[in-house]
This record gives structure tokens, C-alpha cells and sequence, in this order.
């Protein structure tokens, strides 16, 4: 399965560097790296998939999301 998620990274990156301005490639992206455990790659992709679509409700909510289960996988002793 992580193949999927990684080959997926890899299309994403390459859609991004032909547009970058692509927020659902922002947002793919971000739910393979959330998929792989890599919360703050996961993080970077939704910052900037939110700067270039700030008013997409869907991403808003995604990356919340995606900083709650930062915190609470990182603040497990």
C-alpha cells in the first residue's frame, strides 16, 4: 500500500511543478504524506494548497484535521 501513497507523491510533485497553483494537487499530496505517517510534510502541502485556495472549505477542514493528529501522535510519551 505505501507504494500507491508513494507513487501518488511522486505524480503530485510532478503535476505541481507544471502548475503550481494546483491546490488539489496540494491536497493529494498531503493525504499520502498523512497516509505515510509524515505529518509535517502533510502540514507544508496544506499551508500551500490553502494559499493558493484559501476559501476551500474541504482543505480548511482537512488541515485541521491534519494538525490534530500531529499533535496527538507526536505528544505520546
Amino acid at each position: 500500500m505505501a507504494n500507491s501513497y508513494e507513487e501518488c507523491i511522486r505524480d503530485c510533485e510532478s503535476a505541481l511543478s507544471l502548475n503550481g497553483k494546483f491546490s488539489k494537487g496540494y491536497s493529494r499530496l498531503a493525504k499520502s504524506y498523512m497516509a505515510l505517517g509524515n505529518y509535517d510534510r502533510a502540514l507544508e502541502a496544506y499551508d500551500k494548497a490553502t494559499q493558493v485556495a484559501p476559501t476551500d472549505t474541504d482543505l480548511l477542514r482537512d488541515s485541521k484535521v491534519c494538525k490534530i493528529v500531529s499533535r496527538s501522535t507526536t505528544s505520546v510519551c
